[in-house]
């Protein structure tokens, strides 16, 4: 009987967690993109650091689609360097409109065990419908954001 209770206050305590991560995540949205926020179908929230497979294949997802996913919003946050991350992602991608550079690292925080995963928020008329994690148990989340967008081979 005691595990029982200790695992229900386990789980209570980890959809608190998420809970938490989604209200700051919402509370910086409404913060830094009210006035666009309706014309946005979907937000990306792309740590510099944290899971450094789940961010690289994150990347690459930017690079290869920004321009397919306008009604996207690529959020690049935890940046260490700009001009690195220019280096890396590319200079067009940089300076995309659907690209936000969080240079000042608002839509970072170290309070929530999400952060480090990038996290893909579903929209609707600027309400979030479902959150998804880009991590090693779901390596296919970011590719979920259009289903025309095929996986790479190396997921297959």
């Amino acid at each position: 009987m005691t595990y029982f209770w200790i695992l229900l206050i386990s789980v209570s305590l980890l959809s608190c967690k998420d809970v938490g991560y989604v209200n700051f995540l919402t509370d910086k949205i409404n913060e830094n993109f009210q006035e666009e926020i309706a014309s946005i179908d979907a937000f990306v929230i792309l740590p510099g650091q944290g899971c450094m497979g789940c961010i690289s294949e994150g990347e690459q997802f930017l690079i290869d689609n920004y321009k397919k996913l306008s009604t996207v919003k690529f959020v690049l946050t935890k940046i260490v360097s700009k001009k690195i991350l220019r280096q890396k992602i590319g200079g067009e991608v940089y300076g995309a409109d659907n690209v936000y550079i969080d240079s000042l690292n608002i839509f970072t925080t170290m309070d929530f065990q999400e952060s480090i995963y990038p996290t893909i928020l579903y929209l609707d008329s600027g309400k979030i419908l479902k959150i998804e994690y880009q991590s090693p148990n779901d390596p296919y989340a970011i590719y979920r954001l259009f289903p025309n967008i095929s996986t790479p081979d190396v997921f297959r």
